[in-house]
């Protein structure tokens, strides 16, 4: 959780010992659980849809932390995605739709 808040902007909402807690930023919250696996084993991966891409991918470019195949794209159906890995490796991909970010100079 504290990488969550240093790193990504997150804040605490709760923590419910000993397995269970959540950080949340602009409205969404991630939850999390304890899990008996080895993160370096794991292929997780978790999907946030966002507003303001651009902003938040400058934030985080600016903190070191975008994966190093995650740079900011608009992919071909439109929509715009960048990743980040989080300390256990799990993926992070951000995306907005196309219809949230209107073409630049407009």
């Amino acid at each position: 959780m504290e990488w969550y808040q240093a790193k990504l902007g997150f804040r605490c909402l709760f923590v419910y010992p000993p397995d269970y807690a959540s950080v949340g930023r602009d409205g969404a919250e991630i939850h999390f659980f304890r899990m008996k696996i080895d993160p370096a084993k794991s292929d997780w991966m978790c999907y946030l849809r966002v507003t303001g891409i651009e902003e938040l991918y400058e934030e985080y470019s600016a903190r070191g932390i975008i994966h190093p195949h995650g740079s900011l794209e608009r992919k071909p159906w439109g929509q715009k995605e960048f990743a980040v890995s989080d300390l256990n490796g799990a993926l992070l991909r951000f995306g907005e739709s196309a219809a949230a970010s209107p073409p630049r100079g407009k």
